[in-house]
């Protein structure tokens, strides 16, 4: 599924993210991923990672910087204002924390399990997403245990 026909990005729905749609909330995140990679962002780079029109992001980006998220100039650089740090780097950890439990608890590949992050992320709620970490962190912990236990179920499983 890609980003834009994730059904969340397409309703815009809210999130608990300082009033941020779901889309917004993803393009807040795709900034801060590319300022960590390329050192900078541009609406040139979210477009293709967002694979959307450079007008869809011209149209979010400054919505963003009207809510104080991001500092934006048309054909400019784009950077991160306090408030749109804090958030993004908390959009990221929601995701990584989801994706790490269908990779690590699962054993989905990758791409795969990116893509559920990213389709779960929004919707989750804190408790969730905090359950979620520290239920990877213990089974990651317990690597050799959790294998074996995973082993012992699948011997156990009728043969058909």
């Amino acid at each position: 599924m890609s980003f834009a026909s994730n059904p969340l990005i397409q309703q815009g729905t809210t999130t608990d993210h300082n009033g941020l749609t779901a889309i917004q909330a993803d393009y807040l995140e795709i900034i801060y991923e590319e300022l960590l990679v390329n050192g900078s962002a541009r609406g040139c780079a979210i477009a293709k990672a967002a694979n959307v029109t450079r007008s869809t992001v011209t149209s979010t980006m400054r919505a963003l910087k009207e809510m104080g998220f991001i500092h934006y100039e048309p054909y400019g650089t784009i950077t991160l204002t306090e408030k749109g740090l804090s958030t993004a780097k908390d959009l990221r950890r929601r995701r990584q924390a989801i994706e790490a439990f269908f990779t690590d608890i699962f054993g989905t590949p990758p791409q795969i399990a990116r893509e559920l992050a990213d389709m779960n992320k929004h919707g989750a709620p804190d408790k969730m997403v905090s359950s979620l970490q520290r239920l990877t962190r213990f089974i990651r912990a317990h690597k050799d245990e959790w294998l074996a236990w995973e082993r012992q179920e699948a011997s156990e499983k009728p043969h058909a």
